[in-house]
């Protein structure tokens, strides 16, 4: 009977460590980076679009994002489209910030994009690039993607 029962006890445990144990690593291995960068906080990024008439404009997000460790996760939205929630999950390598992100809720593809950016040794700016699937043109998009920390916190 002890041989089940620790059989079982060892099945979920690896179940449920196996599945989350990207997101564990990340988080125990952040605490042996003492210079690991801070970016937690709210952000604004900045990054070009096309507009119905394939025309680039500018774009803004406002985002808030948390970390444990090297494990980033937040959720933000672009300004006049408040009702576009859109969640950010992703990890911290080096001086890197690599992610990803998609609209919350039900959905395909459409909306949801990849980035990577570099932090910058302040912690208060970020840059780099975004991609992602217009849900407009039904197009890849590609664009310069820049993070400036938020002063008001």
């Amino acid at each position: 009977m002890e041989l089940v029962i620790g059989a079982v006890i060892s099945w979920l445990v690896a179940g449920l460590l196996g599945r989350y144990s990207p997101q564990i690593w990340l988080v125990f291995t952040g605490f042996f980076q003492p210079d690991l960068p801070k970016v937690s906080g709210s952000w604004v990024a900045r990054y070009k679009e096309q507009n119905g008439n394939r025309a680039n404009i500018g774009a803004r997000e406002s985002v808030k994002l948390r970390q444990i460790g090297r494990l980033v996760w937040g959720q933000g939205n672009v300004t006049g489209r408040e009702y576009e929630v859109f969640d950010f999950s992703g990890r911290i390598f080096r001086n890197n910030l690599i992610g990803k992100y998609k609209v919350k809720g039900p959905g395909g593809p459409s909306g949801s994009g990849a980035f990577q950016v570099q932090i910058s040794s302040s912690d208060d700016k970020m840059r780099g690039w975004c991609v992602w699937l217009d849900k407009d043109s039904d197009e890849i998009d590609a664009s310069k993607y820049e993070w400036t920390r938020e002063t008001n916190q």
